[in-house]
C-alpha cells in the first residue's frame, strides 16, 4: 500500500501474487486501505521470463514451494505472465518502479521485463540475496542494456537476507 499511497490519484500498482494465503493477506491489506484500493491490482500469475509457462505450487506461507515440474503434494497450478506482456495487455504507457522480491526468480522476471525496462527506464529495487549468482550477475545484465543506470546496494537486516539492488537513471 505504500507504493499506492505515493503513486498519486492516477497511479496504479500491479502486484503479482498467486499463492492463496499470501494473496489473501495482500487483499486484506488492500481492504484496510479503501482509499487506495482502486490503485492496486493483484495479478494472479507467477512472473517469469515468458508467459504461459505452468508452475506447480504448495501454499505454505513464507515457506511455499514453487516448481516447474509437478510434485507429489502440490496444491495448485499457475501460469506465468511476463512484465513485458502485462505492459502490453494493460496498455500501460508510463512505469516508474519495478520492485522484486520473488525468491530467486528475479533474473528470469527481469528478462521478461527487458523491453519494458528499455522503454520506460523505471527505478528498480531488486532483491539479490536469494542466490549468490544474483549478487554478481544482475547488475552486469542491467548495465549491458546501456540505459545509464546508476547502481546502489543496501542491506536491511543483520542477517544474510534483505540485500537489495537499487538502480536509477539520473
Amino acid at each position: 500500500c505504500e507504493f499506492a499511497a505515493s503513486s498519486g490519484d492516477n497511479g496504479k500498482v500491479f502486484a503479482y501474487e498467486f499463492i492463496p494465503k499470501s494473496k489473501e493477506i495482500l487483499q486484506n491489506n488492500i481492504d484496510l486501505n479503501p482509499r487506495l484500493s482502486n490503485r492496486i491490482e493483484i495479478i494472479d500469475h507467477a512472473v517469469w521470463s515468458e508467459s504461459k509457462i505452468h508452475f506447480f505450487y504448495k501454499d505454505n506461507g513464507p515457506g511455499s514451494r514453487v516448481e516447474m515440474d509437478s510434485f507429489n503434494d502440490h496444491e495448485g497450478k499457475v501460469t506465468t505472465l511476463s512484465i513485458d506482456d502485462l505492459i502490453k495487455q494493460k496498455k500501460i504507457n508510463k512505469l516508474d518502479w519495478i520492485k522484486m522480491d520473488i525468491e530467486g526468480a528475479e533474473p528470469h522476471a527481469l528478462k521478461g521485463a527487458q523491453q519494458t525496462i528499455k522503454e520506460f527506464k523505471p527505478n528498480l529495487a531488486i532483491s539479490i540475496y536469494h542466490n549468490m549468482n544474483d549478487f554478481s550477475n544482475i547488475t552486469p545484465w542491467l548495465s549491458h542494456l546501456n540505459l545509464g543506470y546508476k547502481f546502489y546496494v543496501r542491506h536491511f537486516t543483520i542477517h544474510s537476507e534483505e540485500t537489495v539492488l537499487f538502480a536509477t537513471v539520473k
